[in-house]
Order: structure tokens, then C-alpha cells, then sequence
């Protein structure tokens, strides 16, 4: 990305997912970027009996990242428009 389109685009972009997961979890969850492009999610409280409420929050998350909408009005092509 930032070869492509420059650091201040991926910055924005690191923004974005990271609002995007803030969003996703609950306010007493820590979203932390560990790297690169890769963030971990420290869920307080949890058990395991709730997996699936952490699989829906990741798919929810991916999914409105994955819309290209945000792409879109950011003047950038979404991976859906090369089709």
C-alpha cells in the first residue's frame, strides 16, 4: 500500500482499521497494533463459551473493511473495482 499509494494513505488506512476493530469491540478491549499491519485484540472477561461472539465481531469487522466504500472516498480503487 504505501509503495502504491504513498505512507499518508497507509497511515490512513492503519486509522481505519483501527477504528473499524475499536468499533467492533467493547470498550473495555484493548485494540492494539503489533506491527506492520498486524493487530491483536485483548479481550477482558471472556470465556470460552463465547467464541462465537469473537468470530462474529472479526467477520463484521472484515466485512465493512472489505466493502471498498472507504477506498472509494478516499479517491483509491477498491479491490472489488478490478473485477
Amino acid at each position: 500500500m504505501n509503495d502504491t499509494y504513498g505512507h499518508a494513505t497507509g497511515d490512513e488506512i492503519l486509522k481505519k482499521v483501527a477504528d473499524t476493530l475499536q468499533k467492533a469491540f467493547r470498550s473495555i478491549d484493548y485494540v492494539c497494533r503489533i506491527g506492520g499491519n498486524e493487530f491483536a485484540i485483548v479481550m477482558v472477561e471472556m470465556t470460552s463459551d463465547l467464541n462465537y461472539t469473537i468470530e462474529d465481531k472479526i467477520a463484521a469487522a472484515n466485512e465493512r473493511l472489505a466493502s471498498g466504500a472507504d477506498a472509494r472516498y478516499m479517491g483509491h480503487k477498491s479491490m472489488d473495482d478490478n473485477r
